[in-house]
C-alpha cells in the first residue's frame, strides 16, 4: 500500500509581534523551525510532504531586514531538506499595490535559489497529484484586496465582478465546476469565517467582507466539499468542514485554549481515511486571572482565587507564562501597591511576566454593601418604574405596566 501523502501547515506566527515590549522572535522562529522539522522527519521517512504556511507570517507588511534575515533561517532549513512549501499571503502582509500585492516580494526574488517555495499572492489552484484514489487538488485563498483585481484587469482578466467578494465567490465557482465530483480537494484559507471565535483578531475581522465563499462551505448537490484547512483565526475549533487551526503561539489574551500546527494525512490508497492531527507547539502560555476587591480590603496574596492561580503559575513556571490580571476595585478600597505587587511576583517566579496592573475602577453608586436593604416588593419595583418612566417612555411604560398586572399585580 503506497504511503500517504503528508501535509505540515502552520500561520499565523505574526514575525515581529510584541507583547508589552517582549519581542516574541526568538519563540516564534522555534516553532517554526520545529514545524520544518516535522516536514523533515516526514521526508527521511520517505514521504511525499508538503508544507504549507496559511499566511501572516509577518505581523505587518513593512518588515525589517533583521526579521526577514531571521525568517532565512526556516527558508534555508526547507531549501536544505528539498521540501515542498506553498506560502499564502495574509492580511497583515497584503500591499494594496497592483504591482506588490505583499511584503514577500523577496520569496519571488529568492525564487532561483529556493525553487521549492511558491508564493501565493492570488487564488489559486494546484494538481497534487494522481493517485490511486484519483486526483488530489489544494486551492488556496490567500488574503485578497482591490489590487488583486486591478491587477487582473490589467492583464486582460476583466470579468463580471467588481467586488472582492464577488472576484471570491466567482472563482470559487469557476474552481468547482471544474473540478467536479470525484476528486480530494482541500482548501487552504486566510479569509474570515462567519460563527468563529475570533479571539485577539475579532475588531479586525468585523472591519472585513471577505469570506470563506460558500460554495466551499455549502456546495449545491453535484458539487465536491472540499476539507478546508483554515488560518487567520488565532483560536483553534472546527465549524462544519472548516478546520480552524489557529496561530501556534499566543497573539493575544482573547484567544482560547491550546496552540497547535496541523499534521494532514491524505490517502493515496481506496479504503484508507485521511487524518488530521493537531501538533501542539512550544509555546509561551498566555494566563489570565480575574478577580474583585470591591467589597473589602484585603490582602492581595490571600484571596482564594490569587493563592489558586499562582500555584497554577508555579506549575507552568518553566514556560514563561505572560500574566494578566483583570482587578475590579471599589474607589474607597484603591489601597494597593499594584506595581509593588506585580514586582514582587516577577521575582518569586523568575521567567513569569506580569503584565502592568490596571484596575477597572467600579463607580460608587454601582457599590452596595452586604448591609443595605432595597426593602421593595416586586410590585412595588414595577410601580416606581412605571412612575419615573411614564412620561419620557409611555408606551414601555404602560406596556410593562399591563405585563405585570397579568402576573403579579392583581396579587
Amino acid at each position: 500500500m503506497e504511503k500517504e501523502l503528508k501535509v505540515i501547515f502552520t500561520s499565523d506566527t505574526h514575525l515581529g509581534l510584541k507583547t508589552d515590549d517582549i519581542d516574541r522572535t526568538e519563540e516564534i522562529i522555534s516553532i517554526l523551525l520545529d514545524t520544518v522539522k516535522q516536514a523533515t522527519k516526514y521526508k527521511e521517512q520517505e514521504y511525499d510532504v508538503i508544507l504549507v504556511f496559511g499566511g501572516d507570517m509577518f505581523d505587518n507588511n513593512n518588515p525589517s531586514e533583521k526579521l526577514i534575515s531571521e525568517f532565512f533561517k526556516v527558508l534555508n532549513e526547507i531549501k536544505r531538506h528539498d521540501i515542498k512549501t506553498y506560502y499564502v499571503v495574509g492580511n497583515h502582509e497584503s500591499i494594496a499595490d497592483p504591482d506588490r500585492l505583499s511584503c514577500l516580494s523577496f520569496l519571488k526574488e529568492a525564487k532561483v535559489g529556493y525553487p521549492s517555495i511558491t508564493l501565493v499572492d492570488d487564488i489559486k489552484t494546484a494538481h497534487i497529484g494522481q493517485y490511486d484514489i484519483g486526483n488530489v487538488y489544494f486551492t488556496f485563498l490567500p488574503h485578497i484586496t482591490k489590487a488583486v483585481l486591478e491587477k487582473n484587469h490589467r492583464n486582460g482578466k476583466a470579468l463580471d465582478y467588481d467586488s472582492v467578494k464577488g472576484y471570491i465567490d466567482f472563482k470559487a465557482n469557476q474552481i468547482s465546476k471544474k473540478l467536479g465530483q470525484g476528486v480530494t480537494h482541500y482548501v487552504f484559507s486566510h479569509l474570515n469565517v462567519i460563527g468563529a471565535h475570533a479571539g485577539s483578531e475579532e475588531n479586525l475581522l468585523k472591519k472585513s467582507e471577505v469570506y470563506l465563499p460558500q460554495i466551499f462551505t455549502n456546495p449545491p448537490v453535484g458539487y465536491n466539499k472540499p476539507v478546508i484547512v483554515q488560518a487567520h483565526i488565532h483560536t483553534n475549533q472546527i465549524i462544519g468542514n472548516i478546520n480552524i487551526i489557529g496561530s501556534p503561539l499566543y497573539c493575544g489574551f482573547g484567544e482560547k485554549g491550546r496552540k497547535y500546527s496541523a499534521d494532514i494525512s491524505i490517502s493515496k490508497s481506496i479504503g484508507k481515511k485521511d487524518t488530521l492531527n493537531l501538533i501542539e507547539t512550544n509555546y509561551r502560555p498566555f494566563m489570565q486571572l480575574e478577580v474583585s476587591f470591591i467589597e473589602e480590603t484585603r490582602d492581595f496574596f490571600e484571596v482564594p482565587e490569587v493563592q489558586e492561580f499562582y500555584i497554577d503559575l508555579m506549575n507552568a513556571k518553566e514556560k514563561n507564562p505572560i500574566v494578566k490580571f483583570d482587578i475590579t476595585i471599589n474607589p474607597e478600597n484603591n489601597t494597593y501597591a499594584w506595581e509593588e505587587i506585580r514586582q514582587k511576583i516577577m521575582r518569586l517566579l523568575k521567567g513569569v511576566y506580569v503584565k502592568p496592573i490596571l484596575p477597572r475602577v467600579l463607580s460608587k453608586k454601582h457599590v452596595r454593601s452586604a448591609q443595605q436593604k432595597i426593602g421593595l416588593t416586586v410590585k412595588e419595583s414595577v410601580q416606581v418604574y412605571i412612575k419615573k418612566n411614564l412620561k419620557k417612555e409611555p408606551e414601555k411604560a404602560k406596556r410593562i405596566y399591563n405585563i405585570s398586572k397579568k402576573y403579579f399585580m392583581e396579587a
